[in-house]
């Protein structure tokens, strides 16, 4: 549960990073917050046989308002529940077990964040990354090109001073390209 809670605040904590319109801002409280918060949340709520099952209660919505555990974690943290307007008016986020996924738009493309362990890795003990670790360790030098790699990655993988000014539509066309 760990590692999904992690990559979900984690994009929560880059997006307000690259929407805050040029605001510096610490976000590492808010993402402590939001972890416990989260974790408290879903304690009894984590059915990794079922993962499926009860995905609507673990799941992170923004629809023009946002989300009331977000709103509390932004008060506990003191970064103040103001600044969350500089998240997507529409945002969903899905926290099931072995898969972290994401949508930003009603009718935007759904991202994966986290793919939790395929059975080569269960069989070769091998600890599972999140899809953009993955993809950044398996791509060689020659692939390293726009067209190639997924939007997950070239939103992790942007450099900040390229993406202060990102406005909501555009980061929505970026991450639904």
């Amino acid at each position: 549960m760990n590692k999904e809670i992690n990559a979900a605040t984690g994009f929560l904590c880059n997006l307000l990073k690259r929407c805050s319109r040029g605001e510096l801002v610490d976000v590492d409280n808010f993402d402590r917050c939001l972890q416990r918060i989260l974790t408290e949340r879903y304690q009894n709520h984590w059915f990794p046989e079922r993962p499926f099952r009860g995905s609507g209660y673990r799941c992170i919505r923004i629809n023009h308002s946002v989300e009331p555990l977000l709103k509390r974690a932004a008060d506990e943290s003191g970064l103040g529940v103001n600044f969350l307007n500089n998240l997507p008016n529409e945002l969903t986020i899905w926290v099931d077990p072995k898969e972290v996924s994401y949508r930003i738009g009603e009718d935007g493309s759904i991202g994966v964040l986290y793919s939790g362990e395929d059975e080569l890795d269960k069989k070769n003990g091998n600890e599972t990354a999140p899809v953009a670790e993955k993809t950044n360790r398996n791509q060689t030098s020659a692939s390293n090109t726009t067209t190639s790699r997924s939007c997950n990655q070239q939103f992790y993988n942007s450099s900040d001073h390229h993406h202060h000014n990102i406005n909501i539509r555009q980061l929505a066309a970026f991450v639904s390209s």
